[in-house]
């Protein structure tokens, strides 16, 4: 068995690990993802038919710096809880929660984990 599959599609790449961790990728930014809905709620839509199919019962958005890292590392879903709550704290409440505008800067590093 091939230890990645990485299929590119259009505007959509999508990467597994031999844990079939799935990262979804678009020709968009994090925080595009986090400010318009319209990009969010597509992406969502091909996230939640994905964990249908692998029957998971999670799926995680995180920043795009930690997406592929984490395919690439090897872990299973598990492992990438755990290591994204030591680095970033516990999960946000809502993907909106996530985006912080400030005067002079913005930050958007966190995660959130929809339950289905």
């Amino acid at each position: 068995m091939e230890k990645y599959i990485e299929i590119d599609y259009g505007l959509i790449d999508l990467t597994f690990n031999k844990d079939m961790v799935c990262c979804v990728r678009a020709n968009r930014y994090w925080d595009h993802f986090l400010t318009h809905l319209e990009t969010r709620d597509t992406l969502r839509k091909i996230c939640i038919e994905f964990a249908k199919y692998f029957r998971e019962e999670k799926i995680v958005y995180l920043p795009d710096h930690f997406g592929l890292d984490y395919v690439f590392s090897d872990m299973d879903l598990n492992n990438i809880l755990e290591s994204l709550e030591s680095r970033l704290g516990k999960d946000a409440p809502s993907i909106e929660s996530i985006y912080k505008e400030f005067d002079e800067h913005v930050e958007s590093d966190g995660y959130y984990i929809e339950r289905l």
